[in-house]
């Protein structure tokens, strides 16, 4: 049964932000809107979860997903090699509608890659 958590803006509940982790940790899938379209998406470090988001979208598995990150140190867990100039981009821009493209680090499942 789908749990629908409520984010109205400027009224953060961290409660709910705790159960949001949880569910997600727990291989869970979650519906969010960006600031152009509703993202799908599951934790990066769950493979079975992140297949089930390319089912849910139909979507081809060779295509990459994008990695939401928090910031510089969520960001190093997930790619490979980050260049200067992409870390002053992200501490001037983050949090906010900046996409950027690295090689993934090795931890980092294939899955995820395409």
């Amino acid at each position: 049964m789908p749990l629908v958590l409520h984010f109205p803006r400027g009224a953060i509940d961290p409660e709910q932000i705790e159960q949001a982790a949880e569910l997600l940790a727990g291989g869970a899938v979650a519906i969010f809107p960006t600031e152009t379209v509703y993202g799908i998406c599951a934790a990066i470090d769950r493979p079975d979860a992140v297949a089930r988001v390319f089912a849910l979208k139909r979507r081809d598995p060779a295509l990459p997903l994008m990695a939401h990150c928090s910031g510089p140190n969520q960001l190093a867990l997930v790619a490979d090699r980050i260049p200067e100039i992409a870390l002053r981009l992200v501490q001037c821009f983050w949090p906010g509608p900046l996409a950027l493209v690295f090689r993934r680090a090795a931890s980092l499942s294939g899955v995820v890659t395409g």
